[in-house]
């Protein structure tokens, strides 16, 4: 029993031969995740393959072509101005004064040195006739000073030379004297009496030389005074009387009367010194002021003939000056320096504020790359070109420099030699490569 008891019990289940048991539809889930994996890349695929560029070749029948040459080229620039007028002068009121007389009107041609007009200055009159009678006053003065001095001279010298008449005598008391006290005919006392007076005399004669000699300076210097003084009243007369000439108002030029001030055409009217009051413009001297890209400077030169339209009117000129100072241009895309251009005579009178066009030439350079002017400039937006080779055209980029009348300047992207469209190429701009159908 006991041993029965002891004994391992069989166990149910068999060894090696345990399964593992599978869960109901595990099969169908695997084939339906792989089914949808599939489609998934399939769509992928797909999309990838209608979505991704694909190149494609356009075909080109009727075309216009070209070849890229080296040579020279001729470098030309646009400017615009305006005309103006070389020579403007604006008469001033010299004084202050009021409008007396007008002898011209606006638009009139008058000449150098022409009388314009007079204003009245009422003052410079009075003042005029002040001065003459202080100046006829002081040659009076003169005159009598003169005549009052030589009297005095002569008096003067007149009590010389009877000084000298009595010295003379005293000269002579003296040795009488001396010469009767020798014999004691005479007292000592008579003898220096007579040397007494004759040393007075020559005393007084030395002082009235003194006298003379300061009355001759003092004489020279009162009629320098009134010399200085008549010379004053002249020096005003002659500024009074410019003023009063300056009242008639003269044209420096020959020229057109621009315009007028109202004041100077009103008689009576009160006009300010320094007011303008006639503008005076030489026709002739009309000049063409051109604004010119500052860096197109440097190409011109002066002498230089070009040809201007001018109000619809072709004129022949010639650039005088070049400017040597910048400004912002009225476009606000750079600077600009003014080159001032005077019109062929033949040209006849501009009219000033007149709108002028010209095409500058800036010179010529050698091997430059060109290509006529065509549609592919705009149609292709000035980036690109299409080169043919072999039947194909390919789209290359470029670079373009100076564009003229018929002729357009590359700089880069193409080779001289290259075949190149020229016709437009709004139809097939977006491919970068064409099959030419000839």
């Amino acid at each position: 029993m006991s041993t029965m008891e002891n004994s391992p019990k069989p166990s149910i289940v068999q060894q090696g031969k345990t399964k593992r048991i599978k869960q109901p539809g595990s099969g169908r889930q695997l084939r339906i995740a792989i089914i949808v994996l599939g489609i998934i890349a399939a769509l992928m695929g797909g999309g990838w393959y209608f979505l991704s560029p694909r190149e494609e070749i356009y075909i080109l029948r009727d075309y216009e072509s070209g070849r890229v040459t080296l040579g020279q080229f001729e470098s030309t620039t646009q400017a615009s101005g305006t005309v103006v007028i070389g020579r403007e002068v604006d008469l001033p009121s010299r004084q202050e004064g009021y409008g007396d007389e007008l002898y011209v009107d606006e638009g009139d041609y008058i000449v150098a040195g022409q009388i314009l007009a007079k204003m009245d200055v009422p003052d410079l009159l009075e003042d005029l006739e002040d001065y003459q009678i202080s100046l006829t006053s002081a040659q009076i003065d003169l005159e009598e000073e003169i005549i009052n001095q030589k009297y005095e001279i002569l008096e003067l010298n007149k009590t010389l030379e009877d000084l000298r008449d009595d010295i003379v005598d005293a000269e002579e008391d003296v040795v009488k004297y001396e010469e009767l006290v020798k014999v004691n005919a005479s007292r000592e006392s008579e003898l220096e009496d007579a040397r007494d007076t004759l040393e007075d005399l020559q005393g007084d004669l030395e002082d009235s030389l003194l006298d003379l000699e300061k009355t001759e300076q003092i004489n020279i210097l009162e009629i320098r005074d009134l010399e200085d003084q008549i010379k004053s009243y002249e020096i005003k007369i002659a500024r009074t009387q410019a003023e009063i000439d300056d009242t008639r108002i003269s044209s420096p030029i020959s020229g057109e009367i621009q315009s007028i001030a109202d004041e100077l055409a009103v008689a009576g009217s009160y006009i300010a010194q320094n007011d303008t009051l006639i503008t005076i413009v030489d026709r002739s001297s009309a000049v063409v002021e051109l604004e010119v890209y500052e860096e197109y400077a440097s190409l011109l030169t002066e002498g230089q003939e070009i040809l201007m339209t001018v109000s619809d009117s072709a004129v022949l000129g010639t650039i005088e000056s070049i400017g040597q100072y910048a400004t912002s241009s009225s476009d606000g895309l750079g600077s600009t320096i003014t080159v001032e251009v005077v019109p062929d005579q033949s040209a006849g009178y501009l009219t000033p504020g007149a709108t002028a066009v010209s095409e500058l030439s800036l010179g010529a350079r050698d091997n430059v790359m060109t290509l006529p002017r065509g549609a592919y400039l705009t149609t292709g937006s000035q980036k690109y070109l299409y080169v043919i080779k072999n039947g194909v055209a390919e789209k290359v980029k470029v670079t373009y420099g100076s564009i003229e009348e018929n002729t357009v300047e590359i700089l880069s992207g193409v080779e001289p030699g290259d075949e190149v469209i020229l016709s437009g190429y709004q139809n097939f701009i977006e491919y970068s490569t064409l099959e030419i159908e000839n």
